[in-house]
């Protein structure tokens, strides 16, 4: 699979596209019931798979298989906590970015979960804003564009 799959169903389809999930269905449906409001799917070079899910403001971490090996974060605004996660980008499997849209920042972390830093992003819309049309490339920035 290649890119980010956006939203519940993009997840689910994503996660059915892995030839894993083929022989082992029944890990969908048992993933599938944890999410509240899947937002994106991503995969490391690995195979590693990574759920943003808004509803519950965690990161879920999935084998190529589809099983939960663990959770990142949680309600709140400290390191490795957040406030309607939005996105995720794995990169090269040693450092995870995780676009943290209710509390207007970009959180870094290793990949076994250790806080490398917090990015503030300068005029940052709430994660349930409707989004507004760009005036220039200053503008789109914090507007998930």
């Amino acid at each position: 699979m290649e890119g980010i799959r956006q939203g519940f169903w993009g997840c689910v389809l994503g996660l059915l596209a892995l030839p894993g999930f083929a022989q082992t269905p029944g890990a969908l449906v048992e993933v599938a019931r944890g999410f509240v409001d899947a937002r994106a799917l991503a995969v490391d070079p690995a195979g590693v798979l990574y759920v943003v899910d808004a509803g519950r403001d965690v990161i879920v971490r999935l084998t190529p298989e589809g099983f939960v090996i663990d959770e990142l974060g949680g309600p709140g605004a400290g390191p490795g906590e957040f406030d309607g996660p939005s996105d995720i980008d794995p990169t090269n499997g040693a450092v995870l970015i995780v676009a943290d849209a209710g509390n207007g920042r970009i959180q870094r972390f290793s990949r076994e979960f250790l806080s490398l830093g917090i990015i503030p992003i300068r005029d940052a819309a709430p994660a349930d804003a409707p989004l507004q049309p760009s005036s220039g490339p200053e503008s789109a920035v914090g507007h998930g564009k």
